[in-house]
């Protein structure tokens, strides 16, 4: 009896501190006990950020975590994600920063679904919203600024693509490529380039079925000075949440395009 009572307690406490995700993350006590304790256990475990993707910074794994939720679609876990974000050491507007950076990626509704969760979690912290605005551009500015932002990252391959564009899809792959992933996201403050291009990675990764974007943005994060490691850890990172099928896929990409 005393053994399963120990066990009890030990499934308890890894249910209450489940979806932490941070390092040393206070347990948080439960009102009701969990309905699966066992699960609950298996989740703190795989979401302990001290204990994986050990080549990121803890504040870029915090990143790729918000970037992975948020990017499925998981208002519960955001909330859980953005206080554990905000105790290991991430300001408020890196947290809200890493949700809209995964916006033009996997759009507006699978965003808008997690930010209520998100602003209530900084509420309930203490911040006042809304946050101060970290956008750097104007209408007249964001294709200009955006097209020096992606040309920086990919080259002259952007240069090119906006000249050979068919007409009838500049809208698309020039306008609101070029516009509204790098003019309207990628100039904002708070975040640097690097952590940036380690957002659209994750999100793309999340949203499963990718692969090209994946190896585009695999290239751009070399681009700002990732290496190789650091994107199979940001995988390691997301990959309670992915799976392994999301996980393995865009490792094969990963592995493709840097080989060893």
């Amino acid at each position: 009896m005393h053994s399963i009572l120990s066990r009890r307690k030990v499934l308890s406490s890894a249910a209450a501190a489940a979806g932490a995700f941070a390092a040393g993350a206070p347990a948080r006590a439960e009102t009701h006990p969990s309905p699966d304790p066992d699960a609950d256990a298996v989740l703190a475990r795989m979401t302990n950020l001290s204990e994986r993707g050990l080549s990121l910074p803890l504040k870029s794994r915090h990143l790729v975590m918000l970037a992975t939720l948020s990017a499925i679609g998981l208002p519960e876990h955001v909330e859980s994600a953005v206080k554990a974000a905000l105790e290991g050491g991430l300001a408020p507007a890196e947290v809200k920063e890493a949700i809209y950076q995964t916006t033009p990626y996997v759009g507006f509704a699978r965003v808008s679904s997690v930010l209520k969760s998100a602003n209530k979690a900084l509420l309930e912290k203490g911040v006042r919203l809304p946050l101060p605005s970290e956008g750097t551009v104007t209408n007249d500015t964001r294709f200009s600024e955006g097209f020096r932002v992606q040309s920086g990252i990919f080259g002259d391959a952007i240069r090119r693509m906006h000249e050979t564009a068919p007409e009838s899809q500049k809208a698309l792959l020039v306008r609101d490529l070029t516009g509204w992933c790098f003019g309207d996201y990628y100039t904002r403050k708070a975040l640097n380039l690097r952590e940036r291009e380690l957002i659209t990675f994750a999100s793309i990764v999340a949203l499963g079925g990718c692969e090209a974007q994946v190896r585009a943005h695999v290239n751009g994060n070399v681009a700002v000075g990732a290496v190789k490691q650091n994107l199979i850890d940001a995988l390691e990172v997301g990959l309670p949440f992915l799976g392994f099928p999301r996980t393995l896929n865009a490792l094969a990409v990963v592995n493709d395009v840097l080989k060893d």
